[in-house]
């Protein structure tokens, strides 16, 4: 008999590429953190809670086979890597193209956006951005479509790098919901808010990209609480 249509996006079936997306543990950020100079918002280390939220999603993808695990180069996203792949006996590598959106690269390192922009334009971006969720909202900053097609070149390659594998890959709420939102054909450059450490899964064969979960969490409740945004 003909398979189904989405037959072959089922586990077990040879040559379906599965992608384990993952949004990089919480950083060390303040609670003002909107008053911090730019530069020290870019690529601040983990946080303590970063690292056990770290752990938390090796010990969720422990009992599954792992090809790989990569990372983005921003070092938030190295240090969540390089604790999930330690724990899965693997060496986490580094790719290009999937960096965060480049927010706010055009005002000066060390300013903080609101002072660099002005109040009255810094307020005006927020809602704007709140509006429309298009990365071109924000000023001084990454054109949209550069960030989209980055980030779509290096996963793609990924996929096709490891074709019937699963592969965790390491990165940000931006460029997984670039990627995702791009196979789902949403408009919205963030249509989800990803939570810390959080997973999302891809499967992917020939042209075929389906959605398996998004934004799964459970490895992060419970009684220690491990879940942020």
């Amino acid at each position: 008999m003909p398979e189904r249509p989405d037959a072959t996006f089922l586990l077990g079936v040879r040559g379906v590429t599965e992608l384990v997306l993952v949004r990089h543990a919480k950083q060390a950020l303040s609670d003002d953190f909107l008053r911090q100079p730019v530069g020290e918002l870019r690529d601040p280390p983990l946080s303590e809670l970063g690292v056990r939220q770290a752990k938390a999603v090796a010990t969720a993808l422990g009992p599954e086979p792992i090809a790989a695990v990569y990372a983005s180069s921003s070092g938030r996203a190295r240090e969540t890597a390089a604790v999930i792949a330690a724990d899965l006996n693997l060496e986490a590598t580094v790719v290009d193209g999937i960096e965060e959106f480049g927010f706010f690269r055009q005002l000066p390192p060390d300013m903080a956006a609101r002072d660099a922009l002005g109040e009255l334009r810094f307020e005006g971006f927020q809602r704007r951005w709140a509006r429309s969720r298009s990365w071109d909202a924000w000023p001084g900053s990454e054109p949209a479509s550069d960030f989209k097609g980055r980030v779509i070149d290096a996963v793609e390659g990924l996929v096709a790098r490891h074709q019937g594998e699963r592969v965790v890959v390491v990165a940000h709420g931006g460029v997984i919901n670039a990627y995702v939102g791009d196979f789902l054909g949403t408009t919205d450059d963030m249509f989800f808010v990803p939570a810390h450490a959080s997973i999302t899964r891809v499967r992917a064969r020939h042209d075929r990209r389906v959605l398996i979960t998004l934004n799964e969490v459970q490895h992060l409740t419970g009684p220690d609480d491990l879940l942020t945004f």
